[in-house]
C-alpha cells in the first residue's frame, strides 16, 4: 500500500511518499517547495494572497505526484502559519474545493510527530532533549529511552523572528543583541531537563551541517551528523556579517527565502546549545513528515 504525507510549513511545503507493508515502510520519493506561506504574517496577522496562491500550487503539484504513484491515502497537515493566521480558513477552503482537506496541527501534535520521526531514524537511548525549528515556531521535546514525556511549542520560528527583529540587512549589532536577549528570556521560562543528547530537526540544522562540511548539495549522510558548539558559533558569526544576498553563495542557502531566514534560525540553535550547555548537536533529517508516515502505516 502506498501512502503520502504533505506538511505545509511556514516557509516550505514538503512531501514524503512511501510503500508500506504491515508496520514497515520504504521511502519512494520526496518533494519540497519553498513557498513562504507565512511571509508578512507577523505584521499583518493574515496570509497574503500571493503566498496562499503559490503554496496552493505547490500542494496540488505534490498531491498529483502522490496520486500518480498510486497513493491510496495522502495526509495533508499544516503547522504554525495556519495556526496563527486570521484567514487560514480561506486557504483551507481553496484546497477543499480541489478535493484536499488540511488538518491544522496543534503545537503539541506537531512536536509529538517530530519526536516520532526522530525516534524512527535515530537510535538514541537515555535522556533526550530535541527541537524542531521551523519558520513559524520552535517545538521542544524531552523523552527518555524513546518515550516522549514533555513538549512545548514556542513562537520562536526563524521567519517570525526575522520579521520582528531584523530591520537592516545585514542586521546591526544591537538588533542581534535584542534578539539574543529575547531568546534567552524565552528559554528561561521553559522547564526542560538537559538531556544526554541534544537532537535538532529542521532546514536550518541541515544548512549548518552543509556549512560545516562546505557541502553545497544535500545528501542523506547528513542524518546523524554532529556539530560542535564551536562550529555552530563560527557559522553564526559568519552569517551575521553577511547580507541575505551574500548568504545565497553559501552551501545550502541558494534559495533567497531560506537565506533570508537563516541567521535568525542559527541564532535560535546557538542559544539553545548555550542555554542547555550542550557541547554538540546531533542532526536528525527525520521529523514531522516521518512521524506522519509512522502514524499512517499504523492506521492511527
Amino acid at each position: 500500500m502506498i501512502f503520502g504525507a504533505i506538511n505545509i510549513g511556514t516557509n516550505s511545503t514538503k512531501a514524503l511518499f512511501a510503500s508500506a507493508q504491515g508496520s514497515l515502510w520504504r521511502e519512494l520519493a520526496r518533494g519540497i517547495e519553498v513557498t513562504g506561506l507565512g511571509e508578512g504574517l507577523v505584521r499583518s496577522g493574515r496570509l497574503a494572497p500571493d503566498a496562499m496562491e503559490r503554496t496552493e500550487r505547490a500542494v496540488l503539484k505534490l498531491a498529483r505526484q502522490g496520486r500518480s504513484m498510486g497513493a491510496q491515502r495522502i495526509w495533508l497537515a499544516g503547522t504554525e502559519a495556519l495556526r496563527q493566521a486570521a484567514n487560514s480558513h480561506e486557504f483551507q477552503r481553496h484546497l477543499a474545493a480541489k478535493g484536499l482537506e488540511i488538518q491544522i496541527l496543534t503545537g503539541q501534535q506537531e512536536a509529538a510527530l517530530s519526536f516520532a520521526g526522530i525516534k524512527s531514524a535515530l537510535s538514541l537511548t537515555g535522556q533526550l532533549l530535541a527541537f524542531d525549528l521551523g519558520a513559524g515556531s520552535l517545538e521542544l521535546m524531552a523523552g527518555k529511552d524513546g518515550e516522549l514525556r514533555q513538549t512545548a511549542s514556542l513562537p520562536l520560528g526563524a521567519g517570525r523572528l526575522t520579521e520582528r527583529f531584523f530591520i537592516s540587512d545585514p542586521p546591526r549589532g544591537e538588533e542581534l543583541q535584542t534578539l539574543e536577549a529575547y531568546l534567552e528570556a524565552a528559554l528561561a521560562l521553559q522547564a526542560f531537563p538537559a538531556g544526554d543528547f541534544l537532537v535538532g530537526v529542521g532546514g536550518t540544522v541541515t544548512v549548518l551541517c552543509q556549512l560545516a562540511r562546505g557541502q553545497k548539495e544535500y545528501s542523506p549522510d547528513l542524518a546523524g551528523a554532529k556539530l560542535t558548539f564551536a562550529q555552530l558559533e563560527r557559522s553564526y558569526r559568519q552569517l551575521s556579517g553577511l547580507s541575505s544576498a551574500e548568504r545565497t553563495a553559501l552551501p545550502g542557502l541558494a534559495n533567497p527565502r531560506r537565506a533570508k531566514l537563516s541567521l535568525a534560525g542559527v541564532a535560535v540553535i546557538y542559544k539553545l546549545l548555550e542555554f542547555y550547555r550542550a557541547p554538540e548537536l546531533v542532526a536528525s533529517q527525520a521529523g514531522v513528515l516521518e512521524g506522519m508516515m509512522e502514524r499512517l502505516v499504523r492506521g492511527d
